[in-house]
Order: C-alpha cells, then sequence, then structure tokens
C-alpha cells in the first residue's frame, strides 16, 4: 500500500480524522515502520507543545475576574465600541449644519463617495494604461486569496499558525519599494518658499499648505486647505477642504476634497472626487478628467476624455476626445468643441442642453434610464444560481479543510441574541473604523485589507447561516459527507429564497448577515485564543 502525505498523519495525530480514513491510515501503520516513525515523532511534537503550553499557563495564572467572564464577553466589548463609535459619527452628523465636514463623514453620500475614489486612485496611481492596471489588480487580488488561503492552511495546525503569520509579515514587509520620503508638519500654515526645492516625495499635514517652490516628487498632503502656486514634478494626492492649483503639475491631480479648483496645467490627468469641481479658463488638462461631484465647471481645455459621475457637469471649453457622462444634467454651453462623441445617460432627454454653436465631432446619444423590476429579468436568476453555486462550492471546501471549525461556527448560529448582538455591532462598527484608517496615509493599505476581509467574512455570513439551517431541517450532525453536504445544500437554498422575497428580503439577510458574522468573529477568536488548561 502507498505512503500517506504528512500532512495526513498530522491530522491523524490530531484526531480529526473521518473515521474510515484513520482506520486506512492503522492498517498501513501496521505494516509500514518508516510511517510508524514519522507518527511517533509527530506524536512526540504534540505532547511537548501540551507540556510547554501547560507550564507557561502554570506559571501565569489567570486572574479570578478574567477567568470569570467567557471570551465572547471580550470580543463584545470590542464589537460594542465599535458600534459605539458609529452611532456618535452619525449623531455629530446629524448636530452638524453647516455641511463643511461632510467629506469625511461616512453615513454621507459625501463621505461614501470619497472612500470609494479613495480605494480607486490607489489601486490606479498614476493612471496608466488601463490593461496593464487591470492586470496588476488582477494579480494582487489572485495574491491577496493565496495568502488568506494560506493563512486558514496554517490555522488548521494553532502549532505553525503564529510562526507562519509571522513570517509572512516579514516577507510583505521587506517585499514592500522603498521611496525617498521627506515629512513636515505644522499646526498652522506650512508653506514651501518660492526659492525653496523639495528633491523628494513631500508628505505634508497642516491646517493650510501652500507650495510656492518646486517639489520634484509627489505630493501627499492632508490640510484643511491646500494650495499650489508653484510647481509639483509628479502627482498630487489630496485629503482637504479645499485645493486650489495656480502652479503646474507634472504628473495627474488625485483630488478627494470638498472643492477642487484648477487653474493652472497637470500634465497627465485630473481624477477628482469632490462636491464641487472647477476648471476654470486658462486651465490645461493634459490628458482625461475623471469626476465623481455633486456639480462640475468645465471651462478650460482637456486634451483627453471626460468621464463625470455628477448631479450637474457644465462645459464650457475644448475636450480633445469623448464625454461618457452619467449625470442629472448635463450642458455644453457655446462655445464648446468636442473632438469626439458624447454620451450621456439621464432620467430625460431634457435633461441633456446643447447649445447652439457648440461643436461635436463625433457621434451624440442619449440614454435614458428605466427602470425593471429584477424579478422579471433573466439575468436575475442566472446570477442567483451562479451565486448560489459558488456559495455550495466554498462551503463543501471549508467543510473538507476545516471539519471542526465549519461545523462549530454552524451551531455557533444558533446562540441568538449573542451572536447577532455581535455580529450587528460589527457589520455597523467595522466600516466606520475602516475608514477612519483611510483618512490616514500610513493607514491606507491597512484599510484596504480590512475591507477586503470585512467583505470575505459578509460572504461567508451567510455560507454559515445556510449550514446552520440545514442542519436544522434535515437534522444532520454529521461534519463530513453526503448527507451533511445535502443538508447544507437546501439550507443554501432556503436562504437564498427567503433573502430574495420582496420588501421582507433586506430584513432576513440583515439578520443572516449579522447571525453569521457574530458566529465567525466568535470562533475565530476561539480558535485564535484558545482556553488554556
Amino acid at each position: 500500500m502507498q505512503c500517506f502525505p504528512e500532512l495526513t498523519y498530522s491530522i491523524f495525530v490530531d484526531g480529526e480524522l473521518p473515521p474510515q480514513e484513520a482506520q486506512r491510515v492503522r492498517t498501513h501503520l501496521a505494516s509500514c515502520a518508516t510511517c510508524r516513525e514519522v507518527v511517533a515523532a509527530l506524536t512526540a511534537e504534540n505532547k511537548m507543545l501540551v507540556t510547554t503550553l501547560s507550564e507557561l499557563a502554570a506559571d501565569r495564572p489567570l486572574p479570578a475576574t478574567a477567568a470569570s467572564h467567557p471570551a465572547w464577553m471580550e470580543l463584545f466589548g470590542v464589537a460594542s465600541v465599535l458600534a459605539l463609535v458609529a452611532v456618535v459619527t452619525h449623531w455629530l452628523n446629524l448636530q452638524t449644519s453647516t455641511g463643511a465636514a461632510n467629506w469625511l463623514n461616512p453615513f454621507t453620500s459625501e463621505g461614501r463617495s470619497n472612500f470609494a475614489f479613495n480605494l480607486v486612485f490607489y489601486l490606479s496611481h498614476g493612471g496608466g494604461n488601463v490593461l496593464e492596471q487591470l492586470a496588476s489588480v488582477i494579480g494582487w487580488l489572485l495574491l491577496m486569496i493565496a495568502m488568506v488561503g494560506g493563512l486558514f492552511a496554517l490555522a488548521r495546525h494553532q502549532r505553525r499558525f503564529r510562526s507562519g503569520f509571522l513570517l509572512a509579515a516579514l516577507a510583505i514587509a521587506f517585499s514592500l519599494p522603498g521611496m525617498a520620503i521627506e515629512a513636515r508638519k505644522s499646526s498652522g500654515i506650512l508653506t514651501i518658499q518660492q526659492n525653496e526645492t523639495v528633491n523628494d516625495t513631500l508628505v505634508a499635514s497642516a491646517e493650510t499648505v501652500e507650495i510656492e517652490g518646486n517639489v520634484k516628487g509627489d505630493l501627499f498632503t492632508a490640510a484643511r486647505s491646500i494650495v499650489v502656486h508653484g510647481s509639483v514634478s509628479g502627482n498630487i494626492f489630496s485629503w482637504s477642504q479645499n485645493v486650489e492649483v495656480d502652479g503646474s503639475v507634472g504628473g495627474s491631480v488625485f483630488g478627494f476634497a470638498q472643492n477642487l479648483t484648477v487653474r493652472g496645467q497637470v500634465g497627465h490627468s485630473v481624477y477628482a472626487w469632490v462636491e464641487f469641481l472647477h476648471l476654470e479658463p486658462g486651465s490645461h488638462v493634459a490628458s482625461d478628467v475623471v469626476l465623481g461631484s455633486q456639480e462640475a465647471s468645465l471651462q478650460g481645455k482637456i486634451d483627453g476624455g471626460v468621464m463625470a459621475f455628477a448631479g450637474a457637469v457644465n462645459v464650457h471649453g475644448d475636450i480633445g476626445r469623448n464625454i461618457l457622462a452619467y449625470v442629472g444634467e448635463l450642458n455644453l454651453n457655446s462655445p464648446t468643441h468636442v473632438a469626439g462623441g458624447v454620451k450621456a445617460l439621464v432620467k430625460r432627454r431634457t435633461d441633456v442642453r446643447i447649445a447652439d454653436g457648440v461643436t461635436i465631432g463625433g457621434p451624440t446619444e442619449i440614454n435614458v434610464t428605466s427602470y425593471r423590476n429584477r424579478y422579471t429579468r433573466p439575468g436575475y436568476y442566472i446570477w442567483g444560481l451562479i451565486g448560489l453555486a459558488g456559495a455550495f462550492v466554498i462551503g463543501w471546501i471549508l467543510m473538507y479543510l476545516f471539519p471542526t471549525f465549519f461545523q462549530n461556527t454552524s451551531r455557533a448560529v444558533g446562540a441568538g441574541w449573542r451572536s447577532f448582538g455581535l455580529g450587528f455591532a460589527v457589520l455597523v462598527g467595522t466600516p466606520v473604523a475602516i475608514i477612519l484608517v483611510a483618512l490616514s496615509l500610513v493607514g491606507l493599505p491597512l484599510a484596504l485589507i480590512s475591507l477586503a476581509l470585512y467583505f470575505i467574512g459578509l460572504y461567508l455570513s451567510l455560507v454559515f447561516v445556510g449550514s446552520f439551517l440545514g442542519r436544522l431541517i434535515v437534522k444532520s450532525d454529521q461534519q463530513r459527507g453526503g448527507r451533511s453536504l445535502g443538508a447544507y445544500f437546501v439550507g443554501l437554498v432556503v436562504l437564498f429564497v427567503v433573502v430574495s422575497l420582496p420588501v421582507v428580503g433586506f430584513v432576513f439577510k440583515l439578520l443572516a448577515c449579522c447571525l453569521g458574522l457574530g458566529a465567525l468573529i466568535s470562533q475565530l477568536y476561539r480558535t485564535w485564543r484558545p482556553a488554556t488548561a
């Protein structure tokens, strides 16, 4: 008989192999001395680990007050803090009358739009070729999936998890590219004087940042007001309330602000997710303008095209290529010249106004949005079946790789208010925490990783709720096997039907997400921090 892999023997020693497979391993060990030595070594390693942990636990006993509280209460406390942050932020939003800070508030459309743009321009740094960026993003996503899968595989064996996690963290830290950065900070006005040159990338933080001189690298800045009268050879990344570019920018302008005004020269593109965008007469953008705003006024010269997601766009200048507008209102005023075509998606045809004297080199296409009930679209059912099949495959893989974890998490869904309360706190509080972290330049990569994990957790929450429903309906308690797989499929079908119901479907989906997310978080916490003997 062929020898089993070492991983199988490790699972056998941990006592996690199914009975039939474990019996086959015992039969093989009876006739193979080499494999018996491997199993003996793994058993000795386990015993040594248990002894070491027992000694550590004896040397550092837990206080009586800490031992009297279960682990879920600690988790619930952390999640409650996150929920409190969300409530306080929402309260501040209700109490704010000026609206000046809405661009920082995740509970307003400006705040959500700002974070969305933050994500977009971080992934598309420099505004290069679209296909190249797409390939890069897909590669990073695959890398992240592989890393998460590797961490889960390591988590199967507690003794190897933490060392593997630290090794991965060190590998990522040493693989990040280095760059020359000069950081400057002020509580008032920070000024780069007219005769001053900064030869590195500049990270500036102040109440007001004024660039009168030259910055040879990129400019990263977070301030209430930013004014560029000099020149920036690289890109400008701005998180602020007001941004004014009167000088020259060699790269692109990434505006994440309430107001963005360009009067000077931009050597590449303008990516603006703002409340108001103004390209003043005399301004020049050498490539494209991509904007998301409440209102935009384009009066300068744009050599490339315009892609607009806005409430209202007013054009009074020269556009070198096409205009693609998903807007509430599009006004082309004379003497606007568009070298390419115009394509607009609006609610009414009268929302597009083209004045006399406007010249358009390409075709003009005006599409009117129309509402169609999702239940009358075949694509809704096709994508529903694809989603059901994907969830089934994901659950199948988890059930096979981590049977004990999968079963325990599914059971934890039945904890009721405990799982719901924890899940609701994490569901509401985590996005707020992510946005607050993303507002800092250093915290942006961490925020993106956290956001990806957050969406993965939301997806898996439905998987575990489906498993819980299946076990409840079929009354199966097997970890693996055909009966448990069939029960899981039945539960998924019931869950997908319930959350797709009109009106009440959203309520059931919210309930399922909270229950599943709470069960997942509590079980991950117990796995990461097992109870000491």
